[in-house]
């Protein structure tokens, strides 16, 4: 019943009412056992942040979207900037690409801390923990 538990919460948003399903027949302490397993941390994200890793930090924690836009919008700013750069034969393309870079650097940056805030927040909701 653990594994299946486990299974649904990879999917939270799509399994909630599956997952209190499961949940409703078992104590509260088993119920805080799942949450402390399946709880995520900013700090795998903020330390990661900090070696450069762009959006790779939301794919550890599981935030595929967050990642995906961070990844995608960081390198497609620098490759239309370096792609401006040799069409125009200027700097001022690289100049607005990294400036555009680091928004996506420091979106990814804020979904990290965020991501691991609602996820918890939804589990407590769905395990009915105050």
């Amino acid at each position: 019943m653990k594994k299946n538990i486990d299974d649904l919460i990879k999917n939270i948003n799509e399994n909630i009412s599956l997952i209190q399903k499961e949940t409703e027949k078992l104590s509260e302490v088993e119920c805080i056992d799942i949450y402390k397993k399946h709880k995520k941390s900013a700090w795998i994200a903020i330390i990661n942040y900090f070696l450069g890793c762009f959006g790779i930090a939301n794919f550890i924690q599981g935030d595929k979207k967050g990642g995906l836009i961070a990844l995608i919008g960081f390198l497609g700013s620098i490759m239309l900037g370096i792609i401006g750069a040799m069409i125009l034969k200027q700097t001022l393309p690289i100049l607005i690409s990294a400036m555009i870079a680091s928004g996506f650097y420091l979106f990814a940056f804020i979904r990290s801390i965020i991501f691991p805030i609602s996820f918890n927040r939804k589990l407590r909701n769905v395990l009915k923990l105050k």
